[in-house]
């Protein structure tokens, strides 16, 4: 088995890309991975939260940051790689820190620092693609392979993050959609049923206790060896292919749980499946005719409807507990909630209050954001 890394810059871009496109051909199982700047653990605890809540911080980070690296293992159903790319684009740790100057809690949670040895920040500067130039090409590429009706399988690990910043990535506005509805759907229609071999490792036998598993522990377990460096997209989009096809020759084939299929569309944090939308391309541009049944339980169909920036909550606001009643101070919930907090909205004050029936949660974010008179505490 041939194991070919091939680091694409500005450069050689465009020759790339088009390499990857021929390879996609006879390689159509594309494992991905995504690196981005470090968040704060103890400030995101997504299995923690309701799904509202965990798509309203993915939603929060992802628009606040961009990737770093974008890693894509091309296979076929037999295990075989045509290739591993990786791609670096260009990033600026000065440009960020100007960016989100009006917005310094974001460093409570982003860690926009060059304090990862395992990046090459001056060389992602002065030689890195340009994002916008990458999003235009990349999605092309998709678009080319829908039409020619490829049949192309996107494999993540842990992937809820890494499928936030591609569908980031092909939007036009460069942001995420504003409900999680339309967020699932953009998901179908792109990508189809994404699989998450984390969540396939948590219904494997002999893997129902390796969920909370890092890569490193769950590549012991399966006895897969690592190419490459840790933490680089590249070396983490072939693990992830390598975990996939291991668990496939070892589980499935051998009929010992439940098959592939079944899995298929669930991203590890969020319990609602992303089934492929069935579309019909014409030759009009745009021509996408999408048909969901009425009992339709998918993401796309079930999630809320409402954004997922929903309220205009500000500290001065007198939302209380459903649970105790006291009044929300930020500096004691946060650290005793794990950054939620079910509550009761204000008097009839709140621009966008939902019936009385309809569950609430009021998002929180570390102190520091919230001691900030003008920030919009989210209510969802």
């Amino acid at each position: 088995m041939v194991f070919a890394f091939r680091q694409v810059w500005r450069h050689n871009l465009v020759s790339e890309l088009a390499d990857l496109e021929t390879a996609i051909h006879l390689f159509p199982i594309l494992s991905i991975d995504v690196q981005h700047p470090h968040f704060n653990k103890d400030a995101i605890k997504p299995t923690s939260l309701p799904q509202q809540a965990c798509l309203y911080l993915v939603s929060y980070l992802v628009n606040r940051t961009q990737m770093l690296q974008l890693g894509i293992t091309a296979a076929d159903g037999e295990g075989n790689i045509g290739g591993t790319w990786q791609f670096n684009l260009r990033y600026s740790v000065w440009e960020a820190a100007v960016a989100t100057k009006e917005e310094e809690h974001t460093s409570a949670i982003i860690d926009f620092g060059t304090d990862r040895g395992d990046i090459e920040w001056e060389r992602l500067e002065s030689e890195g693609i340009d994002p916008r130039q990458f999003a235009g090409l990349f999605t092309g590429l998709l678009g080319r392979a829908k039409q020619q009706q490829q049949q192309i399988e996107w494999i993540t690990y842990k992937g809820l993050y890494d499928v936030a910043y591609l569908v980031k990535l092909v939007t036009k506005d460069g942001q995420l959609p504003q409900t999680g509805k339309e967020f699932f759907r953009v998901v179908g229609r792109v990508f189809g049923a994404v699989v998450d071999v984390k969540c396939l490792a948590g219904h494997s036998p002999g893997l129902a206790n390796t969920t909370a598993f890092r890569r490193e522990e769950l590549a012991k377990e399966l006895g897969v060896r690592r190419r490459g460096k840790a933490h680089q997209a590249g070396s983490n989009s072939l693990l992830t292919n390598l975990f996939f096809t291991k668990m496939k020759r070892r589980f499935w084939k051998k009929k010992l749980s439940v098959d592939q299929e079944s899995h298929k569309g669930f991203l590890w944090g969020i319990n609602c499946r992303v089934c492929p939308v069935p579309e019909k391309i014409s030759g009009n541009v745009g021509g996408v005719v999408v048909e969901h049944g009425d009992n339709c339980r998918c993401a796309g169909c079930s999630f809320p409807e409402q954004p997922l920036f929903r309220c205009d909550h500000r500290l001065s606001c007198s939302c209380r507990c459903r649970s105790c009643g006291s009044r929300l101070v930020p500096e004691q919930l946060f650290s005793r909630y794990r950054g939620y907090h079910p509550a009761i909205c204000c008097d009839g004050n709140c621009a966008g209050r939902l019936p009385v029936r309809a569950r609430r949660f009021v998002v929180y974010q570390p102190p520091v954001i919230l001691m900030r008179r003008d920030f919009i505490v989210p209510c969802c």
